[in-house]
C-alpha cells in the first residue's frame, strides 16, 4: 500500500514539474514579517514578447516617419490611394470613378509643390510596400484614370465633369500633358494595350 501510494505521489509530482513545457524556478524573499514567493517562467514567452516588442518599435517609427512627412507628400499619398481604392476596371460606375479620380488627381498635379524626381521616388516608395500581383493591379487602375485624364485635356472635358458632378474641379487645367502626372506614370509603367 506504501509503494502505490509513494508511486502515485511520485506521478504527480513528476506531472506537475513538467505541465506545459514550463520549467519553474521559485525564489523565497523575506520582507519583515511575511515571506513572498517569486515564481519565473523560463519558456517561449519571453522570446514572443521580444518579437512584439520589435513589432512595436517598426510600427512606432512608421508612424513618426509619416507625421514628418511634408503634407505635399501625404496629399500625394492620398491621391495614390483613391485611385487604388476607387478604380475597379470592369466594373459598373468605373467611368464616373475614373472621371471623379482624374479631376482630382489633375487638381493635385497642377497645384503640387513637388518635383519630379521627388514624385517618382515617393511613388517607388508607396509601390514598394505592395506585392508583384498589387503592383500590375494598381497598374491597370492607373491605365483607367489615366485615358480619362488624357479626355480632360482634350475639349469634352466640360462635358464629362459634368457628366460625373466634379463641380469643385479646377479646369480648365492644361491643354498639354502634365508633367507630375506624367512622372507617375513613368515610374508606374501602365500596360500594354492590345
Amino acid at each position: 500500500m506504501k509503494n502505490k501510494l509513494f508511486l502515485m505521489i511520485m506521478v504527480v509530482m513528476v506531472c506537475s514539474l513538467t505541465a506545459c513545457g514550463q520549467q519553474e524556478t521559485g525564489t523565497m524573499t523575506n520582507t519583515g514579517n511575511s515571506t513572498e514567493q517569486v515564481v519565473t517562467s523560463e519558456d517561449n514567452s519571453e522570446l514572443a514578447t521580444a518579437e512584439d516588442n520589435k513589432m512595436e518599435q517598426t510600427e512606432t517609427k512608421k508612424q513618426n516617419q509619416l507625421q514628418d512627412v511634408k503634407p505635399s507628400y501625404k496629399e500625394f499619398r492620398g491621391v495614390l490611394d483613391e485611385i487604388d481604392l476607387d478604380i475597379q476596371p470592369g466594373t459598373a460606375g468605373n467611368g464616373m470613378n475614373s472621371i471623379k479620380t482624374a479631376a482630382h488627381l489633375l487638381n493635385w498635379g497642377v497645384g503640387t509643390s513637388m518635383t519630379t524626381d521627388e514624385i517618382k521616388k515617393e511613388t517607388v516608395s508607396w509601390l514598394s510596400d505592395k506585392g508583384n500581383s498589387e503592383q500590375v493591379e494598381f497598374s491597370n487602375k492607373l491605365a483607367s484614370v489615366y485615358d480619362v485624364y488624357q479626355k480632360l485635356l482634350g475639349p469634352d472635358a466640360k462635358e464629362l465633369l459634368e457628366q460625373a458632378g466634379c463641380d469643385d474641379a479646377a479646369y480648365p487645367w492644361s491643354d498639354a500633358p502634365v508633367e507630375t502626372i506624367e512622372a507617375i506614370v513613368e515610374v508606374v509603367q501602365l500596360p500594354d494595350e492590345p
